[in-house]
């Protein structure tokens, strides 16, 4: 197994069982929705091939494809740059102070 130098696996580490289980589910779907709309006949074996079908494509969607992402690729929220300044954020013009 080969790491890269943050300590991830490349190659692309993924989520394979996720993937594995979000293409089951969508091409048996898929499946059920081309039978009940009458493109497929019930003695089709496309609609067993499908969600195997669906399933290796999955885990070569989940493996590869960037679910989920990481930490490190989040945006920065607004006003937290190096050129924001305390008076841009809050300069509390408009609030009275309680006295």
């Amino acid at each position: 197994m080969t790491t890269t130098s943050s300590g991830e696996r490349a190659g692309g580490s993924g989520h394979p069982v996720r993937g594995a289980i979000f293409g089951l589910l969508f091409f048996l779907f898929l499946g059920l929705t081309l039978l009940l709309f009458g493109v497929l006949a019930l003695d089709s074996v496309l609609l067993l091939v499908l969600p195997l079908v669906g399933l290796v494509l999955g885990i070569l969607w989940g493996r590869w494809a960037p679910l989920g992402g990481s930490a490190a690729a989040a945006p920065a929220p607004a006003g937290s740059g190096a050129g924001a300044r305390a008076t841009d954020v809050d300069s509390g013009a408009g609030q009275s102070s309680p006295e």
